[in-house]
């Protein structure tokens, strides 16, 4: 039992250290986050107001291909614009900061305006 016991404890420690090690991401979005998702290539789908919160995400590292925001509240997805500063590879330990401001556009439409992104 000791060493079933020593060898989770282990797996866990060692998941941490890879999890310690890969990319994150960091949303720094405003406006109305409540029922929304930050949906990026390589880390699916986020809570905005939990990022705005400071929450920092675990990334997998490579190309980031795509960003668009999800609607909880009526399963809807919104394709954003991708800027040159969001088409990134990113390296462990790298954060890639996802900024702007979500806001609605048109009747039942939503998009980040000014989106930008930068990596730290």
């Amino acid at each position: 039992m000791k060493k079933l016991l020593l060898v989770l404890v282990g797996l866990l420690l060692t998941s941490t250290s890879f999890a310690y090690d890969s990319a994150k991401l960091r949303i720094e979005v405003t406006g109305d986050t409540q029922n929304y998702y930050l949906c990026v290539s390589n880390a699916g789908c986020v809570n905005v107001s939990a990022g705005a919160r400071g929450f920092i995400y675990p990334i997998q590292d490579g190309d980031v291909r795509h960003i668009f925001i999800a609607n909880s509240a009526n399963y809807r997805m919104y394709p954003q614009a991708f800027p040159n500063s969001c088409d990134v590879t990113l390296q462990g330990k790298q954060t890639l900061v996802v900024m702007g401001r979500i806001v609605h556009s048109g009747k039942d439409n939503m998009t980040i305006s000014d989106l930008h992104c930068k990596v730290a």
